[in-house]
């Protein structure tokens, strides 16, 4: 749900305080690119070309997050959870005024019949995010809306806690098997819990199975060297490995930050909390130089699309589920906008790639939640919505509707069920192989935004990897 917009490339600045403690409304960016006409006809119409392509790019939202600390004072517990009365709703939807959350109203509507839920959906990025600051700042808020884990998005969550907005949701009977450990600081200041999840947001390599075998690739590549090996078996058969959305700071991002997990968390799953103790920089630090020499090498290797420095949503997103590109680095949760694109298409989920002898690692973090305003803490309808993702129906509806994960198969306490996700199955269930995203402890979203900046200034060669991850070291102290 909800994205950033791509921008112009800048260098790295000192941003001026902000007015609020609210999530900024995000800086207009430059028009979306359009893809060829006649690729675009021949996956589908053009609407349903945008509102994949839009649903792609909700399922980036989560990449941009932060956390916080401390306990916010003044702070309201909710109450306890009822089975009638009535709560409003505000969440982000797709071109189509749809979301996956309308499926799950009228289902809890079914469990719960004398509740009832007056539900408003405002298209997803700027639009929501100012409609939902107008609301909280005028005294007129939803009761329950869509949030995001952290303090780093526009509508990350932490900040709604500290500027008053948001009921305490500590004291629910479920609150303390909901968030898994490495994400407690996401959702929490101090003991006091803010949002509910929805699902549980993988990242992974997806291939287009039917495009391995086309070019015969046996296997997805788990090491870089075999990553090597593939990008000249794939441009031998007129296709590239990866599809790469250089021009768009939030795939491009994604891309660089799985590298990262692979070679800094890997080897140091504290490298954040040293880095935010000022013991280490990125720019002095040789596993993130290896993160970004890795991606310039797969792009000497021909690993990238023809273009991808170039390349936003509406050129990036076609490309595996027509098969001109194997695979690309993605939530798994945007499996459902690929086969939105081609319904053919046939895919599956794998870990990324290591160094040679390197300790394999996954991405798996709550990414989607909603929150309880702080004048709803009384409300019984709403707190059971709420309680309804938290232990019962909702996240695994919501995760059938989305393509992820519920929250239980993602924190490895149900098996996944879905084939195209199976073979991360054994990751999911070994925490001391998952993490939450390397970024979602960075004190602000600037800094991510530098980092997928920078891949396409490494892309196109104006800049090295030592730039880049100076001019994110300077955005660390960016507010």
């Amino acid at each position: 749900m909800g994205r950033r917009g791509t921008r112009p490339r800048r260098p790295a600045r000192a941003s001026p305080a902000r007015s609020s403690s609210l999530p900024r409304t995000p800086p207009s960016g430059h028009p979306p690119l359009l893809p060829s006409p006649v690729l675009q006809e021949q996956l589908m119409p053009p609407s349903r070309f945008a509102v994949a392509v839009a649903a792609l790019g909700v399922t980036l939202a989560a990449t941009m997050t932060g956390c916080g600390s401390g306990t916010t004072t003044g702070s309201v517990k909710a109450g306890k959870a009822g089975e009638s009365g009535s709560f409003t709703l505000l969440a982000q939807s797709d071109a189509n005024e749809k979301t996956a959350l309308a499926d799950i109203v009228t289902a809890f509507q079914k469990h719960y019949p004398n509740i009832k839920v007056k539900s408003e959906y405002v298209p997803l990025g700027p639009s929501y995010v100012q409609t939902l600051r107008t609301r909280l700042q005028s005294g007129n808020p939803p009761d329950v809306f869509y949030v995001t884990p952290g303090s780093g998005g526009q509508q990350a969550v932490l900040p709604f806690a500290k500027a008053g907005h948001l009921a305490d949701l500590s004291s629910q009977p479920w609150s303390s098997s909901v968030i898994p450990r490495t994400s407690h600081d996401l959702f929490y200041t101090g003991t006091q819990l803010w949002a509910t999840p929805l699902d549980q947001v993988v990242a992974a390599q997806v291939y287009n199975v039917d495009a391995m075998k086309e070019t015969g690739l046996t296997k997805a590549p788990q090491t870089l060297d075999e990553v090597k090996q593939a990008c000249a078996l794939a441009v031998s058969h007129g296709k590239t490995l990866y599809s790469l959305g250089g021009a768009n700071n939030q795939t491009a991002g994604m891309f660089a930050s799985n590298l990262a997990a692979t070679q800094v968390l890997a080897k140091d799953p504290g490298w954040d909390a040293e880095r935010a103790a000022g013991k280490v920089t990125f720019k002095g630090s040789a596993e993130w130089k290896a993160a970004l020499q890795s991606l310039v090498d797969m792009k000497n290797w021909g690993c990238f699309q023809k273009g991808a420095e170039g390349a936003d949503l509406a050129q990036f997103a076609p490309l595996v589920p027509s098969g001109k590109a194997l695979a690309a680095i993605i939530p798994v949760s945007s499996i459902a906008a690929i086969k939105a694109l081609n319904p053919k298409a046939n895919l599956r989920a794998y870990p990324v790639p290591t160094p040679a002898g390197g300790r394999q690692v996954l991405y798996s973090y709550p990414g989607n939640a909603i929150a309880l305003s702080r004048k709803a803490a009384g409300n019984g309808a709403a707190l059971k919505f709420l309680e309804f993702f938290a232990t019962g129906d909702g996240s695994p509806l919501y995760a059938a509707r989305s393509g992820g994960l519920s929250t239980q198969e993602g924190q490895g306490k149900k098996p996944v069920t879905n084939p195209e996700l199976a073979p991360l199955n054994g990751l999911l269930r070994d925490t001391e192989h998952t993490f939450p995203l390397i970024q979602a402890s960075w004190p602000n979203s600037e800094v991510y935004e530098q980092l997928g900046d920078g891949v396409q200034g490494l892309l196109i060669g104006r800049q090295k990897p030592e730039d880049v991850l100076a001019a994110m070291d300077a955005a660390w102290t960016t507010r």
